[in-house]
């Protein structure tokens, strides 16, 4: 093939190069194509500012819920939030799961979630979401807290 038509053969396929990276999903390092990595979830998105919702205050041993937003995109599912509680103080830890290596849709999905929590003692309590703002990938810890009070 002369060196020419061999340049303009690989121009024709450049758009389906670029098309190809457009729809593929990150690289997996060490995970078989068609695998998942689990990682934290997305709960801030560019201009989609993290919605955590925990009322200001609760009673003692009366259950509440706290709520929050996620987001993820078409190589992404949603995966377990991992709640670890001590008297006076919760983490959530929101997770996703991301197909490696694999076309995906291009869309943004927002997810809520909701935990139901429980203090055991009158104080400061805290709920401690833990994720990730994207772009970037950069880890995001956010905290608030909660009046626990005895109904009068």
């Amino acid at each position: 093939m002369a060196p020419d038509v061999l340049v303009k053969s690989i121009m024709r396929l450049v758009p389906y190069v670029g098309l190809i990276s457009l729809l593929g999903c990150s690289s997996g390092g060490g995970v078989a194509p068609g695998g998942t990595i689990r990682r934290p979830a997305t709960i801030e998105f560019s201009s989609h500012v993290a919605d955590f919702i925990v009322p200001a205050t609760a009673q003692p041993n009366v259950p509440f819920s706290v709520s929050f937003t996620t987001y993820r995109g078409g190589c992404d599912s949603r995966s377990q939030n991992d709640v670890l509680t001590s008297t006076m103080t919760t983490e959530i830890r929101s997770y996703e799961n991301e197909r490696v290596d694999e076309g995906c849709l291009d869309f943004l999905a927002a997810d809520v979630n909701s935990v139901t929590l429980t203090f055991l003692a009158a104080g400061t309590g805290h709920v401690i979401l833990y994720g990730r703002k994207d772009p970037g990938s950069t880890p995001l810890v956010i905290d608030r807290s909660v009046t626990v009070a005895a109904s009068p």
